[in-house]
């Protein structure tokens, strides 16, 4: 049981509809020097009183495949500049600092959002927080504008995710796994073909051609 004052988890919670199927202190991780794009870690807090301050060993991050890794308020897959997350805590990069004090990524006076927090078994909404290590080009993917509406469904999707916008109006769409690695959709017909995803929580970017972008959380069964 998670604890009523303060408890910081890392969990696969976030990706499971708040159903979890590991809970740890600690995790073990690729190095991100052998390769990968970069891993991503979910951080659960649950606090009783924000704001909460979380301090590291900037040392570490003084390498240059690390040196753009961050710990952050929303899922880092390539953008940074959405803003509309709880949390007064936009990014801060682990190399250049060595503490960050943030408030909860739940307000409960504006609501409950399904891509900053999630409700778990007892009903609690705890707040999400995410870690990701890797070089500079984690800090330089970007999107300006956040402010396109698009309709699309079904959610959870099963084969055929489908956009109520045309074809001609989208300049790229974008498909984020919950490990941070980023995959540019072929999109045609007004839907994007799932079948040979795996099962599991992915962020979807879309970007029109006037430069215009939207995200939307899809959970693929």
């Amino acid at each position: 049981p998670l604890d009523s004052i303060f408890e910081v988890r890392i969990s696969d919670a976030f990706f499971n509809n708040g159903n979890a199927t590991f809970h740890t202190k600690k995790q073990i991780l690729p190095d991100s020097c052998s390769g990968w794009w970069f891993p991503v870690v979910s951080i659960d807090i649950k606090s009783k009183n924000w704001p909460v301050t979380a301090t590291w060993d900037n040392s570490l991050f003084n390498i240059e495949c690390r040196e753009g890794s961050v710990f952050t308020s929303f899922h880092p897959g390539g953008w940074w500049d959405v803003g509309g997350f709880p949390s007064d805590l936009n990014r801060v990069e682990l190399a250049n600092e060595n503490n960050v004090t943030f408030t909860s990524n739940f307000n409960s006076s504006v609501g409950y959002d399904e891509n900053y927090a999630y409700v778990n078994s007892s009903n609690d909404t705890i707040p999400v927080f995410w870690m990701a290590f890797g070089d500079s080009t984690i800090i330089t993917l970007n999107i300006e504008s956040v402010s396109l509406e698009i309709n699309s469904y079904p959610n959870p999707v099963t084969d055929y995710y489908y956009f109520e916008m045309s074809v001609d109006l989208i300049n790229e769409v974008r498909i984020v796994d919950i490990t941070g690695k980023s995959k540019i959709i072929d999109f045609k017909n007004g839907y994007i073909d799932m079948k040979s995803f795996q099962d599991g929580f992915y962020i979807l970017i879309v970007i029109s051609k006037d430069g215009k972008s939207a995200k939307k959380k899809i959970i693929k069964k």
